[in-house]
């Protein structure tokens, strides 16, 4: 899909926002919405801008659609979180991760071991404290939880410790 595409949904989605704001009218929001999520990895690029913007609504919106895109936007919002002077913005794009969950686990551990991440290393900590958090309560109400995840990532001790922490205390990893 072309980038005049996208920018074009973006602006609808402006738009739509507006009509339901004011209309109280969600059908075109939720045809947009769904485009921009089906769209996947086109539609990233646009929503990271929108993302970066002083509309607020339409940055919700944004992460909304981004944790919908999921694995796709995990790169794109790693390089938000390292590169955002603007503490909303970060915090943003790690509501955005944590909504991605597992999808984001691998590539936020990796990031972790960079150099270029170094500085938003407790950021990317808090994130995958909170996506096992996720994970604990989901297996939690199972009765079962995936210990290989955190052998298998390699995922260093001192995330693993934070982690462990997070989880509910009858859970044994």
């Amino acid at each position: 899909m072309a980038m005049d595409e996208v920018e074009k949904l973006i602006e609808d989605l402006r738009d739509a926002l507006r009509v339901k704001r004011l209309m109280g009218n969600g059908a075109k929001l939720a045809r947009i919405e769904a485009d921009l999520i089906l769209m996947g990895e086109p539609g990233v690029k646009a929503l990271i801008e929108a993302l970066k913007g002083d509309d607020t609504e339409l940055a919700d919106h944004a992460a909304r659609l981004l944790g919908g895109i999921s694995e796709p936007a995990v790169e794109p919002l790693l390089g938000l979180l390292a590169d955002a002077k603007d503490s909303d913005v970060r915090k943003r794009a790690m509501n955005v991760l944590i909504d991605v969950g597992m999808p984001a686990v691998k590539p936020l551990v990796e990031a972790s071991r960079k150099p270029g991440y170094k500085h938003v290393r407790r950021e990317i900590s808090k994130i995958l404290v909170a996506i096992n958090a996720g994970v604990m309560r989901h297996a939690n109400s199972f009765g079962c939880v995936e210990k290989a995840v955190l052998r298998k990532l390699k995922v260093p001790d001192e995330f693993k410790k934070a982690m462990l922490d997070a989880a509910p205390k009858k859970l044994k990893l």
